[in-house]
């Protein structure tokens, strides 16, 4: 196994095994060991993997390398190392952690012999490397707490490694433990000197100096305090005015470095759980470098169902860098992959507003790591952790809180503010509408204003305490008339963050009188701005203001402002939709009332940036249409944003909108509204990889759409289905889907979606090698997008004739292709394009030989296809990525990157990327003298490609096997593999290959000669 695949001779394996006195029938006792190993590989299940070979005079285990322990545990310590010279410290850190993992338990246990213990002396020798870099990474981390049981247990197997146990010393130190890092240096002292004979090295003792004096140099490392801390700049800011619970902050401090932290903020509506957590989240923020994360769960929120614990964790996995299409669908699965992710962390989570234990649950990190801090209404007793139940206000922090907002006049009469603040109950909110009324001279004295608390109040909302009744009512009496009417509006509008523009349309008054009326609302604690121009009703506000107009407005005034309102999001998304995708047909919206305002876009990015704003709102919409019979809109809206939610990756969200569409046009029986739900379902589920669910609706999608008489959305659906059947490697099914829902584009006369078929149709006719076709398909593409207009289109197809043309060997008409490309690329919004060009670019420069520039490229394209979760290029870049390692000779980084490519192929079953995958690791093995392996592998890809008809890559498995037949049997044994490379390279016309596998072949001959 240790010979990585190369031929043992007999003579070698029994001097190795039994040393110099073997037994008499030792030949024979080698064969029947070796006879047993084979049965075993069987039946244990390992046989395809494990191959013990026979050559004349030696044998051979034929195993790749990913499968052994110390050549994996080697190979992630290379990967690891060149991580870290990047600068990817985490990632590094990662990779040494699995790296020593594989080290179970001494090496070669159960086996004695000169060469055995010299083996094992080695193996040893690069644990203890991989091990001492992996501390020093773990320090520099500020890791060191992480570290200490490991270093415990390295040192009862090392007593005398001095380097290990001044490492101890300082992670005891590090984490305050001062006297047990003094403690150690004794005890090695004392064994030093009783074992060895000798002292401490001259750095043990200067280590021992520095921790008896506290010196800084040895201290944990810090963040710059420039340096943001990562996420929390999505929490809400800290409430301005906050005042009090000093034991409450102090406490969170304190457990800022505790293990197993997770703290319980549980309290009556309203008493500042909220604000308390936000609060001591900013405060404890620089504890936490790996992160903070704010999550609402709306456990109590009148606006908003109680978010699922699947939906937490999406959002959750997302928020900590991990693209949709790498989240798995069950909530088990994703509760294990969150743990996963967020091991060896350091990170704060607030979870705010949660509903019950079941909603919290699969949350919990559960790692030391972590600290989580839950808000809630209710006592969550079935969750471990620290529960502090948060009560009122005490008297002298609401009277500080109260003489804050009223202003120094306040200060004159302590009794009269005492008496107040006990009318609101100590509630803060409560607090802060009663000293607004007193600083903007709404009573005449803080006796009136303790009267108009007295009461009586009507509790119309069914609010928990009566306090809150009281001030809201009179904060409420003090508006105007029309300030009043707004602030009804505001109770019953779908969404709860709005802004000056929608509100206007709500309350059907001009702009800048709205956004007058929401800074008064904000000025009186009525309303938070919680953003830039976006406004946040309090839950508890909300809920009253909800219960006004029931009293106060007629239903029909409710239902009509309400219809405009998600109207003029509709077509404000319609309109920002269009200045997005300018040329892509669309129905338009239905059912809306044109006279309601709406504001143009000067530009594509003022449009995406209200997209990316109002993307929650959208969402929040399309579901209040679906709930409330607004049937024509629910289905507008999931169509409307489709494109961009598809644009910007935001697919779960995408999928569950369209889901519900797609129930309300069966529901209500709208065929062509069936199809189009059905069909931008398909595209999600594309996206995602889910290939038997995208071909079920996209299928459907045609049915419906071919009996209703719908030519271009029938188009549509078979351009989709041929999508789907290319992704999944099924290219004569993708070429003839592709082919009639040309003829059906032509026919309706859709010049975009002939343009966008002709381009998948080129992209298939390359893929099996048809290129003169796919050239003439390309430029038919081109010279439609450019009559249209449409410079996105135009930008792909000018980049898929240059990657043709870079097959088939014409580089600099590839490369004017790709720069013509590319200046089109550099004027387009959107991350996807940007990442497609970077690809390219890195094709073009691999192609010349810039392997290094080639790699810059790719790295760039791939954060971004991995950020989105596009799977299909993902798996495209990575084997890219292993080609230009291949040519720098980093070869086990060039393994990584093609097992990831096949990895990901694998989970969106797209066979000819996993073919690309499986090719690049046989030249890799081929690199490294592993013959035996390279032919196998050339093999397996040889027979994937024929069964799914790709000449090309056929084509290149047998180039390889005759490389590496050439290189092991001579060349005569690899002409015939050259023959029929020759031949498919000629049949396909691609010159480069033709070339030189022409010379191969006339070398052969010469030497034949």
């Amino acid at each position: 196994m240790l010979a990585e695949g190369r031929p043992v001779s007999v003579e070698t394996l029994i001097d190795r095994v039994w040393g110099q006195d073997p037994p008499a029938e030792v030949r024979q006792s080698l064969q029947t060991d070796l006879s047993r190993l084979r049965r075993r590989f069987k039946k244990y299940g390992v046989a395809d993997n494990v191959r013990l070979a026979a050559t004349p005079g030696a044998y051979a285990l034929e195993v790749a390398p990913e499968h052994v322990d110390v050549f994996r545990s080697r190979l992630l310590h290379e990967q690891a190392i060149s991580r870290r010279q990047s600068g990817t410290i985490r990632d590094a850190i990662e990779l040494l952690r699995e790296a020593v993992s594989l080290w179970r338990a001494e090496p070669l246990t159960g086996i004695s012999g000169e060469w055995v213990e010299q083996m094992r002396a080695s193996l040893d020798g690069d644990y203890r490397v991989m091990i001492r870099e992996l501390i020093d990474m773990e320090l520099a981390a500020g890791n060191h707490a992480k570290i200490v049981g490991l270093l415990v247990n390295l040192i009862a197997r090392y007593p005398l490694d001095e380097y290990l146990v001044g490492q101890l010393m300082i992670a005891y130190y590090r984490c305050g433990r001062q006297a047990d890092a003094i403690g150690l240096y004794h005890a090695t002292a004392r064994r030093l000197r009783e074992d060895a004979g000798a002292a401490p090295s001259p750095r043990l003792q200067a280590l021992f100096r520095n921790i008896r004096r506290h010196d800084p140099a040895i201290a944990a490392p810090q963040r710059a305090a420039s340096e943001p801390v990562p996420g929390l700049d999505r929490f809400p800011p800290p409430v301005p005015e906050f005042t009090g619970r000093a034991e409450e902050l102090a406490a969170l401090a304190t457990r800022a470095d505790a293990a197993d932290d997770v703290v319980l903020i549980e309290g009556m509506p309203s008493v500042g759980k909220t604000a308390l957590a936000v609060k001591a989240a900013h405060d404890l923020a620089e504890h936490f470098p790996d992160g903070c994360f704010f999550l609402p769960l709306h456990g109590h929120d009148a606006d908003h169902l109680p978010e699922s614990p699947a939906a937490a964790l999406s959002e959750l996995l997302q928020l900590a860098g991990l693209a949709p299409t790498n989240i798995p669908r069950e909530t088990a699965a994703r509760a294990g992959l969150w743990r996963d992710t967020m091991e060896g962390r350091r990170a704060l989570l607030v979870l705010d507003d949660a509903l019950n234990e079941d909603q919290v649950r699969p949350l919990l990190p559960g790692t030391s790591d972590c600290r989580v801090i839950i808000t809630s209404r209710r006592h969550l007793a079935g969750i471990d952790g620290h529960h502090r139940r948060l009560g009122v206000l005490p008297t002298a922090d609401a009277v500080a809180l109260f003489t804050r907002i009223a202003e120094p006049g306040a200060a004159a009469a302590p009794d009269a503010v005492t008496g107040a603040v006990r009318l609101c109950g100590g509630l803060p909110l409560a607090i802060r509408l009663a000293a607004t009324r007193w600083r903007d001279r709404q009573v005449s004295s803080l006796e009136t204003l303790a009267e108009d608390l007295r009461g009586p109040h009507e509790n119309i909302a069914g609010l928990q305490d009566p306090a809150l009744a009281a001030t809201f009512a009179l904060s409420y009496r003090d508006l105007s008339i029309a300030q009043r009417r707004i602030f009804r509006r505001l109770g019953f509008s779908p969404v709860a963050e709005v802004t000056p523009a929608a509100v206007a349309v709500l309350a059907g008054i001009p702009v800048h009188e709205a956004e007058r009326t929401l800074a008064d609302f904000a000025d009186h604690y009525l309303i938070e701005e919680t953003a830039a121009g976006r406004f946040q009703l309090h839950d508890l506000i909300r809920q009253y203001a909800m219960a006004l107009p029931a009293r106060e407005d007629p239903e029909f005034d409710v239902r009509r402002a309400v219809g405009r309102m998600l109207d003029h999001y509709l077509l404000t998304a319609d309109m920002a939709d269009r200045m997005l995708f300018p040329h892509h047909v669309r129905a338009g919206v239905a059912g809306t009332d044109r006279g309601v305002p709406v504001q143009p876009f000067p530009d594509e990015e003022s449009a995406a940036s209200w997209l990316a704003a109002e993307r929650k709102n959208l969402v929040r919409l399309a579901q209040y249409a679906a709930d409330h019979a607004w049937n024509t809109h629910a289905i507008d809206y999931a169509k409307t944003v489709a494109r961009y939610f598809d644009y910007v990756s935001q697919w779960e969200e995408a999928e569950r909108m369209h889901r519900r569409a797609l129930n309300v046009a069966l529901e209500v029986e709208l065929p062509r509204a069936v199809a189009r739900a059905r069909l931008d379902l398909a595209v999600v589920q594309w996206r995602l990889g889910r290939m038997d669910e995208a071909l079920a609706n996209a299928t459907k999608a045609e049915q419906v759409a071919h009996r209703a008489g719908d030519a271009a959305l029938r188009a549509a659906a078979l351009d989709q289905i041929g999508l789907v059947a290319w992704s999944s490697s099924k290219y004569r099914e993708a070429l003839a889907y592709f082919g009639e829902s040309l003829d059906l584009y032509r026919d309706a006369d859709q010049p975009r979606g002939k343009a966008e078929c002709l381009n998948h149709l080129g992209m298939m006719q390359a893929q099996v090698g048809r290129h003169q076709e796919a050239l003439c398909s390309f430029r038919d593409a081109l010279e439609s997008f450019q009559s249209i207009g449409d410079i996105r289109g135009e930008a792909t197809t000018l980049s898929n004739l240059a990657h043709t043309h870079l097959l088939l060997g014409y580089h600099r008409d590839a490369y004017e292709l790709f720069q013509r490309s590319r200046a089109i690329y550099r004027t387009l919004t959107g991350r996807r394009n940007k990442a497609i060009l970077n690809n390219n670019l890195g094709d073009v420069a691999r192609y010349r030989g810039r392997h290094e520039t080639a790699l810059k490229y790719y790295n760039e394209a791939l954060a971004e296809f991995s950020a989105t979760g596009d799977r299909i290029n993902e798996s495209n870049v990575l084997n890219n990525m292993g080609l230009a390692l291949t040519g720098m000779e980093q070869y086990d980084e060039a393994l990584t990157r093609h097992r990831s490519a096949v990895a990901v192929a694998r989970t969106i079953n797209n066979t000819s990327e996993k073919i690309r995958g499986m090719l690049g690791i046989a030249d890799v093995r081929v690199c490294m003298g592993q013959y035996p392996i390279a032919v196998r592998d050339y093999r397996a890809a040889r027979r994937l490609a024929q069964q799914i008809g790709d000449p090309h890559l056929e084509a290149q498995s047998l180039s390889g096997l005759a490389h590496v037949t050439s290189l092991t049997k001579g060349h005569d044994a690899a002409r015939i593999y050259w023959r029929q490379a020759y031949d498919l390279f000629l049949q396909l016309n691609i010159v480069p290959e033709i070339e030189a596998v022409k010379v191969r072949l006339d070398l052969i001959d010469l030497a034949d000669h």
